[in-house]
């Protein structure tokens, strides 16, 4: 079985490699014809499709010649050094070598250049939406490229000025770092020119609010609260009072109607428990009452509020009464 399984690999491999061969050199053809056209996007995509199945290096040198015909500089000079770089076998002519030598020394001359300083040090950079590749230290100084590497975020830079090499034109460069705000700052570069820039990020200052309650209405609600407390103690206060007096009166016998000087004084007791509890529980229900009234009053309270956000370059501040 494993010996059937092996030979219908070394039978089939073959055939789908031929398949993926005739494929890509279909595409190749295509670019070259789409080229001649002048149509140099649609032959980029071919290429670049025949270079996913099958890369070689007269591909990549195809790769390269529509990106420096669309003006992309900093791509060509990279797909053409790869060319060379993987022209091993000799597929690409010596004299086109040779040629590549001259078309590279004219990319370096075409090729923008950005110095930039960012603050705070080692903030992340992209320009165009895309990360810088690190090109490595020149005359001192760090130098990266824009627009070779796939969109993503931006990257850690090193400390002080740096170059970044662009094509000509407009870019957008953005800066970010944790607990800033990002910078993205519209940069024109001309062909074969430097152009100087520093971008400054500001510090992220998160939203700050202090919210006070209205005195009054503080005031109000700690009254309240009292008044009620002392409202419900006094109508207890009062209903033990009120229960004495009945018991004291339901003591009191007076048989055949004499009173002894006993009865006489749980009498007078009595009354004075019920004229007690007769006081206290009417203060207990106004007080009550009049906390109540507080406590409704201030349910709702007027809260003066300021918020301290960034905004822009400087810093918003709004209020509300």
């Amino acid at each position: 079985m494993r010996r059937l399984i092996a030979l219908l690999v070394l039978t089939v491999a073959p055939a789908v490699h031929a398949q993926g061969e005739d494929r890509a050199r279909e595409l190749f053809l295509e670019g070259v014809d789409l080229t001649e056209w002048g149509q140099f996007e649609e032959a980029l995509g071919a290429f670049e499709k025949s270079s996913a199945i099958l890369a070689r290096a007269k591909t990549t040198y195809q790769i390269a010649t529509c990106e420096r015909l669309l003006g992309r500089y900093t791509r060509a000079r990279k797909h053409y050094r790869d060319a060379l770089a993987a022209n091993a076998g000799g597929e690409i002519p010596d004299d086109v070598v040779q040629s590549t030598t001259t078309i590279l020394a004219e990319l370096e001359k075409r090729i923008a250049r950005i110095e930039l300083d960012v603050r705070p040090e080692h903030a992340s950079v992209a320009v165009d939406g895309r990360p810088l590749e690190n090109a490595g230290l020149r005359d001192g100084k760090s130098f990266f490229v824009a627009g070779v590497l796939a969109q993503g975020p931006g990257r850690w830079t090193p400390v002080g000025p740096f170059v970044i090499e662009v094509d000509p034109g407009a870019h957008v460069v953005t800066v970010t770092e944790q607990g800033h705000n990002e910078a993205a700052q519209g940069v024109a570069v001309e062909s074969g020119k430097t152009r100087a820039i520093t971008i400054t990020l500001t510090r992220s200052v998160a939203p700050v609010f202090d919210t006070e309650v209205d005195p009054l209405r503080v005031r109000k609600r700690t009254m309240g609260w009292s008044f009620g407390a002392a409202g419900l103690a006094l109508i207890a206060t009062g209903a033990y009072f009120g229960v004495r007096a009945v018991r004291l009166d339901h003591d009191v016998v007076c048989p055949n109607g004499f009173c002894t000087d006993d009865d006489l004084e749980t009498r007078d007791r009595a009354r004075t428990s019920a004229r007690i509890a007769d006081f206290t529980l009417g203060f207990g229900l106004v007080s009550t009452a009049i906390g109540g009234w507080l406590l409704y009053s201030s349910r709702e309270p007027v809260k003066r509020t300021f918020a301290i956000a960034p905004h822009g370059s400087g810093i918003a501040i709004s209020a509300v009464w």
